[in-house]
């Protein structure tokens, strides 16, 4: 068993997949290692939606405009809702001891840093970050969390000057389902801490952060910078970012749900389609996205044209 240290992360990478991959990675080595070490990793994303684990990708947001303004869509490893990420919103990921592990402490770590710089944050019963500002409630921060053998995760977002009008808009998704398992978001009204106060700075809120965490645990933090090259060079690293950023991981993960296609119910798990009500066997397993058959050029050529069209059918209703 090793010694307790508090080691704070800054990740130099932009890209989402690269940087949950590699939240994944020291989640699992501190479970591995049976390590009692405390560690905060602060990271930003390129815009991206990041969904939780359990969530429908077309209940949840806008996937068509999503993929034409070229933002990356996101499963991450914990459960929760959705969220949208910018080089406005700064990310944190508490890992740490299952043993100990307690989300309240960890919410007062970043809620004591805030407050040292004058914003008046408070936990929720959810876990989330909240601040009342000029008589309205708004959220900061959104949190998720993971538990595996040794260790727990507990990360979320920290509004500094994120695009909410795009966040507002990529997750109001247009489309309906008839039925859908898996997570549903919870909507509420947001705020940038930029906009509360003009006198923060990222670097201001993450230095803030440090003092809190060492000030909480009562010991020296140890500071590293991570680049997405120190990342990419761990062993198995790359195929590990692969994974997560395929459409199989991404789309393919979706739970169970159905939809309306014109006088067809239509019933999908995973992404295929596993009940038709018309009880037309080769509709059976088709994936509801065509997208996935442009990637797979063999996949796509043993499809009859009446398998195309109704794939092409399915793309309208979802890709509004």
């Amino acid at each position: 068993m090793t010694s307790s240290k508090l080691k704070l992360y800054l990740l130099e990478s932009l890209n989402p997949f690269v940087n949950l991959a590699y939240e994944n990675h020291l989640l699992r080595s501190h479970s591995e290692n049976e390590s009692q070490d405390q560690i905060i990793l602060l990271w930003k994303s390129s815009p991206s939606i990041v969904m939780g684990k359990f969530q429908n990708p077309w209940v949840e947001c806008r996937v068509k405009e999503i993929r034409d303004r070229g933002i990356n869509l996101v499963r991450r490893q914990s459960g929760g809702g959705c969220v949208y990420h910018d080089p406005g919103n700064l990310n944190y990921s508490f890992i740490g001891p299952r043993s100990n592990y307690d989300k309240s402490a960890n919410a007062g770590i970043i809620v004591d840093a805030l407050r040292s710089l004058g914003i008046s944050a408070f936990e929720n019963q959810r876990h989330d970050l909240r601040v009342d500002h000029e008589g309205e409630d708004y959220k900061i921060s959104g949190c998720a969390f993971k538990e595996i053998r040794n260790s727990a995760l507990h990360h979320g977002t920290l509004l500094m000057n994120a695009d909410l009008d795009i966040l507002n808009k990529l997750l109001r998704s247009k489309f309906e389902a008839s039925t859908a398992l898996g997570v549903k978001s919870v909507r509420s009204n947001v705020i940038n801490l930029f906009d509360i106060s003009n006198s923060l700075s990222e670097e201001k809120i993450k230095t803030s952060i440090q003092d809190s965490f060492g000030k909480y645990y009562k010991t020296d933090v140890e500071v590293l910078h991570i680049t997405e090259q120190d990342i990419c060079m761990l062993p198995d690293m790359i195929s590990k970012i692969s994974d997560t950023s395929s459409w199989q991981h991404i789309y393919g993960g979706t739970p169970k749900f159905s939809f309306k296609l014109n006088n067809i119910e239509v019933i999908s798990k995973y992404a295929r389609i596993i009940q038709v009500s018309n009880d037309d066997k080769d509709l059976l397993d088709l994936v509801i996205d065509k997208t996935y058959y442009d990637e797979n050029i063999l996949e796509k050529d043993k499809l009859s044209q009446k398998q195309h069209d109704f794939i092409n059918a399915c793309h309208e209703v979802l890709f509004l």
